[in-house]
């Protein structure tokens, strides 16, 4: 399967690739200025820091194509809950985000439960991508999250496997439960948008 690194164009003047773990004063001190301009903006969960960074920030009116991984764990600031505080913070301040990639690391080992995050109804993000998807109630909880404010969304993508970086490929784990993930799917399919159509990227499922 072809992973989305390989077609990422970072010679393009509006794109930032943060893919590895960095401080988050580094991303949003030295890049704030910057970040207005970005069309598309590549980041690790562990990057964010608190959501007030962005919230108390200009609006992102050319964010496009926002891409963050993150940890399948819960907890800390690696973990699914943070990477869910990041897009319900991205997702506030960029009114015309089009498409949203989340990668998930690893197997997850807990499924607390999700708080939700109040995000107005969103018009223009149409395509979401998760990679990594095994299942579990956590990431069916967060899908379900994005599909109430995704309300013209058309398209959703998702795969077992890891398609963020593939540095980390090696740390990836397949989900072996099928019947869990075609469960999920199922569920994720009575809530999807009227409109949106879900593609499944794995043979077999």
């Amino acid at each position: 399967m072809r992973s989305n690194w390989e077609t990422w164009e970072f010679s393009r003047t509006n794109s930032l690739g943060l893919p590895n773990m960095q401080r988050g004063d580094f991303v949003f001190g030295q890049f704030a200025a910057y970040l207005p301009q970005i069309e598309h903006l590549v980041m690790d969960a562990s990057s964010f820091g608190r959501t007030k960074v962005l919230d108390n920030g200009p609006l992102l009116y050319n964010l496009r194509h926002l891409s963050l991984s993150s940890l399948n764990f819960a907890d800390g600031p690696f973990g699914m809950l943070g990477c869910y505080e990041m897009v319900a913070s991205f997702v506030k301040v960029s009114p015309f985000l089009h498409r949203l990639e989340l990668h998930f690391e690893l197997y997850p080992l807990q499924d607390p439960e999700l708080r939700r995050i109040v995000v107005s109804p969103h018009n223009y993000l149409k395509e979401v991508l998760v990679s990594g998807f095994s299942g579990n109630k956590l990431v069916v909880d967060l899908i379900m999250v994005v599909f109430d404010f995704a309300i013209e969304l058309e398209l959703i993508e998702i795969s077992t496997a890891y398609l963020g970086d593939p540095s980390k490929c090696t740390i990836s784990l397949k989900p072996d439960d099928d019947f869990l993930v075609r469960k999920s799917i199922e569920q994720l399919r009575d809530r999807m948008p009227a409109k949106a159509q879900l593609y499944i990227l794995d043979d077999g499922l």
